[in-house]
């Protein structure tokens, strides 16, 4: 993960130079959250057909002997910064949930006193978890050479953030969740977008609608808003609005976790097992 974010950050190096921006390309990062090998149909997967990904396998460069992190947010962090995830200092962390534990009470509290405990913690946080002023992000370095940088998906590395904190990495725009704790369910009640909520409709739940490993919930407890159709419909506006306004080169992280938790998706109730195509 380390050598990848090397790689990257020299890449958009030698891009700064001698090169306009028509010349530059536009970059799509996506990082499939704790997606093993053997998930893919590319690598044996005999349940789970991966057609496009298998595609840019086959038309790009596969990297088959590599060393990572396997748990999420660690993985995530040295990727975006080029440290080992065990290094001293390599990165502060926040703890999650927080934000599911304040939505439970939510039916008890006003907008008002929601947002002033929300602030009070985040205050807290910014003491303890403070990010060193000469830590460099890769989308700082994307945004030094020009690029307007976005991110979908789970935000920052883990486990809490806040708008000031995705900001510090470099993302000029920004569509996910804040928390992991409520990731790890496909329905949560609002996502977070440019520091402010993004309300998802007839999703009542403050775990997001997380189903267990058993997955013996009833067919369509979680919600009616799949977030994770929310987050690619909001990829695809930022996109074309981008291209329409915008006349800059375009670096998207995208964290995809489907994949993460329980593979299960509600389409007008009825189940869909994720056994097709991807």
């Amino acid at each position: 993960m380390k050598i990848l974010s090397a790689i990257l950050i020299l890449w958009f190096t030698v891009m700064s130079y001698g090169s306009s921006a028509t010349q530059r390309p536009n970059v799509v990062l996506i990082f499939a959250d704790d997606l093993g090998m053997g998930m893919l149909s590319r690598y044996g997967q005999k349940i789970i057909t991966t057609p496009n990904i298998d595609l840019l396998a086959q038309e790009g460069i596969e990297f088959t002997n590599y060393h990572a992190n396997t748990y999420c947010a660690p993985a995530r962090w040295s990727l975006l910064n080029g440290l080992h995830d065990g290094r001293i200092g390599a990165g502060p962390h926040s703890k999650g949930g927080f934000i599911v534990k304040l939505d439970r009470n939510t039916p008890k509290l006003s907008d008002e006193q929601w947002q002033r405990q929300y602030d009070k913690h985040i205050q807290k946080l910014n003491a303890k978890a403070r990010i060193d002023d000469d830590t460099l992000f890769l989308a700082q370095v994307a945004k030094d050479v020009g690029y307007r940088t976005a991110q979908f998906g789970k935000l920052d590395t883990g486990f809490l953030t806040w708008h000031e904190r995705v900001t510090r990495h470099g993302w000029d725009h920004y569509v996910g969740y804040y928390d992991h704790a409520r990731a790890h369910g496909f329905y949560p009640s609002y996502l977070w977008k440019n520091g402010n909520k993004l309300p998802l409709k007839g999703n009542p739940y403050a775990n997001a609608g997380k189903r267990s490993e058993s997955g013996k919930e009833p067919v369509g407890t979680g919600g009616e808003t799949y977030s994770q159709n929310v987050l690619l419909n909001e990829m695809l506006s930022f996109m074309r609005d981008h291209k329409k306004t915008i006349k800059t080169n375009r670096f998207f992280f995208i964290t995809a976790r489907s994949c993460h938790t329980v593979l299960l998706r509600l389409i007008n109730y009825t189940l869909i097992i994720s056994i097709g195509k991807i």
